[in-house]
């Protein structure tokens, strides 16, 4: 196991679930996630803020060895295919509505930062892929039409950074780095 630890480096207090946060690529191949860990990580996606509590938020769990693992591995781009099957899950992350807008996305965004700051808090760690096949997904698990393939989610323990290629160890070892604050911000009157 890892010890790789990469805080955020902020000036304002954040609590640690927040500050410890980030995407590793290295996840330890053994591990295994139980039922009850991925339901705690849904309750906590389906408790999250919903416009109108419409709930557009829908999830399809894959754990490493079962179908649904290797039908969302089958779907990855490049990068993502060197480490993503080492995850313990990949969660799909789909909008549902009958037309998908931006109101949706931004609900399925919320839902997303509620499971990923869950998986956090429980001593997991998540990497949101956005590389990878949409219309396979849609193939592979006959979406319904009005569902809108958002997002992938790997979930699990971090391994070993020596085990990935040096492109991504080299990544993956870097220090975090983040705007500063005062770009983010918009000009006021």
């Amino acid at each position: 196991m890892s010890n790789l630890h990469k805080p955020a480096a902020t000036e304002a207090k954040l609590h640690e679930v927040i500050a410890n946060r980030w995407s590793p690529r290295s996840f330890d191949s053994s591990h295994t996630l139980h039922d009850s860990e991925i339901n705690s990580l849904l309750e906590a996606a389906r408790w999250s803020p919903s416009s109108m509590n419409a709930q557009p938020w829908r999830f399809l769990v894959g754990l490493r060895n079962d179908k649904n693992f290797a039908g969302l591995v089958s779907t990855l781009m490049e990068n993502n295919l060197e480490w993503a099957p080492k995850t313990s899950a990949i969660i799909l992350v789909a909008a549902t509505a009958k037309e998908v807008s931006m109101i949706e996305t931004y609900d399925v965004g919320l839902a997303v930062g509620a499971l990923t700051t869950q998986a956090q808090a429980m001593g997991l760690h998540t990497h949101q892929m956005g590389g990878f096949s949409k219309s396979k997904v849609k193939q592979i698990f006959s979406l319904p039409p009005d569902t809108e393939p958002i997002v992938l989610i790997g979930v699990g323990k971090i391994g070993q950074p020596t085990e990935l290629s040096p492109t991504l160890m080299e990544r993956e070892v870097a220090p975090r780095v983040r705007k500063p604050l005062t770009e983010l911000m918009l000009k006021g009157l």
